[in-house]
């Protein structure tokens, strides 16, 4: 398997391994992107590359590996953001 397709199967692991929900947000079938993935000597197209990018993934990290600092910054917005959904939980909890 391409190592660009390696990346992106690490991506949705490290997502919360839900390939489906990744594929939606990226726009492409559910079933499209499982079948891609399954399959090892299909290789990833410039359609997938550019939904992928489109969702505002990581296209830099797919194509070539590397980190960028706006990768990280995008990391650490997610990890904010789910960080404030789970104070936000907590405190109707406590006013409950």
């Amino acid at each position: 398997m391409d190592e660009i397709k390696k990346r992106l199967k690490q991506f949705i692991a490290e997502n919360g391994g839900n390939q489906a929900e990744i594929a939606r947000k990226m726009g492409v079938e559910p079933t499209s992107l499982g079948s891609l993935m399954s399959k090892d000597d299909q290789r990833l197209s410039a359609k997938y590359i550019i939904a992928f990018a489109e969702a505002g993934y990581p296209v830099e990290w797919l194509l070539t590996g590397r980190e960028t600092d706006a990768n990280k910054i995008r990391v650490l917005e997610e990890q904010l953001r789910d960080a404030n959904n789970l104070i936000d939980s907590l405190e109707r909890i406590l006013k409950g």
